[in-house]
């Protein structure tokens, strides 16, 4: 950031009242001097004192703005802006599933998300049965707050599906107990929502799913070959998250 742009955002920052401050310092004096008994150089003299007396008082304000000695709050909230950042990171990590890749499924592709922390989720879990779950969604707003709701959700699903439900009953026990918590604790904002499809598939390609998010395709490409297993992925639109069967052969 070079001179002019430090003085711009000094300005922007510290706002109109220190303009104000400087000309009501530069007029009441001259006021006061018209006013007086001093002989014309006595004025000259004072008047050129009053300039260098607010030249360096702005001087010394701007010095201190520049080593960020005044206005400390900015600068506190940018560095916990950077350490959320930091811990978003690490919260991914945590939280998020590894790849899924085994004799039947692989994750094909995926896009990062939006935000380090946010809405943006997704999971994958096999059952005791060995069906395979596939879960992504997006709650409403960014950071912290967002991400937490996502989490509810992401616990939830990792708990009922095994249980030997379907997706729309998972979906169904999620909304219950997401209200059940809004009831009971109302620190919690009742205005949180999600956007959310959950997948389920057993080893031979059946599948089941439930919810949206936003749109769904599903392509299959059946092969005649007999050394071929059935080829078919599921395509989920706006994040390219694709789940493909493999073709290994027999």
């Amino acid at each position: 950031m070079n001179l002019k742009d430090y003085i711009k955002s000094y300005f922007q920052r510290v706002g109109w009242i220190p303009p104000i401050i400087n000309l009501v310092c530069f007029i009441a004096p001259i006021v006061f001097l018209q006013n007086s008994s001093f002989s014309e150089k006595e004025k000259i003299l004072l008047y050129l004192g009053i300039i260098g007396f607010i030249y360096l008082v702005n001087y010394i304000s701007f010095i201190f703005f520049l080593t960020k000695k005044i206005l400390p709050e900015e600068e506190i909230r940018s560095k916990m802006r950077k350490r959320y950042r930091k811990g978003d990171d690490r919260m991914q990590s945590y939280l998020f599933p590894l790849p899924l890749d085994d004799e039947n499924y692989e994750i094909y592709g995926r896009t990062l998300t939006y935000n380090p922390i946010g809405g943006d989720f997704y999971n994958f879990l096999t059952d005791p049965q060995g069906n395979y779950w596939i879960g992504i969604g997006d709650s409403v707003g960014h950071g912290y707050l967002a991400g937490i709701f996502s989490m509810m959700i992401f616990q939830n699903m990792s708990l009922l599906v095994k249980h030997n439900l379907s997706p729309y009953e998972v979906i169904e026990q999620i909304n219950e107990d997401l209200l059940k918590r809004t009831e009971q604790n109302p620190k919690i904002n009742p205005n949180l929502y999600a956007t959310f499809l959950l997948i389920k598939i057993d080893k031979e390609g059946n599948l089941e799913h439930s919810g949206l998010h936003p749109s769904f395709v599903i392509h299959q490409k059946k092969r005649e070959k007999q050394n071929h297993r059935n080829r078919w992925k599921i395509c989920i639109d706006y994040h390219e998250f694709y789940f493909k069967k493999c073709t290994r052969q027999k």
